[in-house]
């Protein structure tokens, strides 16, 4: 419930992603700035960031 409820007000289709991250400790890939936005104002950080 936890990853639902970080993202239920941005895009609940991501909540398995971020559950995954949640439970293994790791990180979440995304190139969805609205998601890690939200995600950053709610408390969550563990993103892995992929510089070009």
């Amino acid at each position: 419930m936890k990853a639902y409820d970080l993202c239920k007000e941005i895009d609940e289709d991501d909540a398995p992603f971020i559950a995954l991250a949640l439970e293994i400790n790791g990180y979440l890939l995304t190139g969805d700035d609205k998601l890690k936005r939200g995600l950053k104002i709610k408390g969550f950080d563990r993103f892995l960031l992929i510089e070009n």
